[in-house]
């Protein structure tokens, strides 16, 4: 397989000595490999490497672990979607609301919606103000 050409970097300038994070993509072979420059003050490079050391993982493999560990968390959430009905998820929401808490709500709650919410006049009966 041929390596893709990439494109010119543009010239970067002159940054301290700073730890720089590589990580391989395993993606698409016509991509590079994501390079990462983190501005660390030395006592969080210190907690880094040390975090990494205790693992056994360079500190390139415990950030690269820690970053997908954090994008599979984020997958996982956005497909544990519960798929009851809704009024299912309520019922079992409110099943631990005390039934006092019930009785102080207003009996006329939802058709003066705007009333207890927006704090606009009451309506009539009949739907008017």
């Amino acid at each position: 397989m041929a390596v893709p050409d990439l494109p010119d970097l543009p010239d970067l300038p002159d940054l301290p000595d700073l730890p720089d994070l590589r990580i391989s993509g395993s993606g698409s072979p016509d991509l590079p490999a994501m390079i990462l420059i983190l501005e660390l003050t030395d006592s969080k490079e210190a907690e880094l490497k040390a975090k990494a050391r205790a693992q056994g993982l360079s500190v390139e493999q415990y950030a690269e672990k820690v970053l997908y560990r954090d994008l599979e968390e984020r997958t996982n959430a956005a497909t544990d979607a519960d798929d009851r009905p809704i009024w299912e998820i309520i019922v079992d929401q409110m099943k631990d609301v005390p039934l006092e808490d019930f009785a102080a709500l207003p009996r006329d709650g939802a058709s003066q919606v705007n009333h207890y919410i927006y704090g606009l006049p009451k309506r009539d009966a009949s739907g008017l103000r």
